[in-house]
């Protein structure tokens, strides 16, 4: 009797249970891998934040040495057919009121480096303000494509300054 008992009563619960028990099991083990892969993401993020701070940091060091080593060097460039470099000190050296224009106005398709460094020439003498001081840039082209860094520094002085000017006027004040 307590044989048919457990057959019939005991015996579906049990499977239950252990069905019931197996669909934790199920979902735990893919929280587990969830969270190993959020883990493994974080993990190559940070490797990877590491990674651009050298990075900055070197090519702080270089252009320091570029500059310090060769004073009145302001310009370089690397052309090949597809691919090309461009590095510029800002303030431009020597500028007078047409160069950036005629950097804009020069050919794009046979200088396009001159051209992209004019644009950016141009917005940064309008827009970066008083206490920042930009300090060369880097442009890099594969085909059609442009990267460009622009570098600078500032102090904690002056981001102090600015974040007062901002606070008071809701902007900055820019030399020109």
């Amino acid at each position: 009797m307590i044989q048919k008992l457990t057959k019939k009563f005991i015996a579906p619960i049990v499977r239950e249970m252990i069905m019931a028990r197996e669909d934790e099991i199920v979902k735990l083990s893919t929280l587990i891998r969830a969270s190993c892969k959020k883990e493994e993401k974080r993990s190559k993020f940070n490797e990877n934040i590491d990674t651009l701070r050298a990075a900055t940091k070197f090519y702080h060091d270089t252009e320091c040495e570029i500059l310090t080593t060769t004073p009145g060097f302001c310009e370089a460039d690397v052309e090949n057919y597809s691919d090309s470099y461009k590095w510029l000190s800002f303030p431009i050296r020597g500028e007078c009121p047409e160069t950036v224009p005629n950097m804009i106005a020069s050919k794009v398709e046979d200088f396009p480096n001159d051209c992209l460094a004019g644009i950016l020439a141009a917005v940064l003498k309008n827009q970066v303000p008083t206490g920042v001081r930009v300090r060369g840039l880097s442009i890099d082209r594969t085909d059609t494509s442009f990267h460009f860094c622009i570098s600078g520094s500032t102090s904690l002085e002056d981001i102090r300054t600015l974040a007062e000017q901002y606070k008071h006027h809701g902007n900055f004040q820019v030399e020109k």
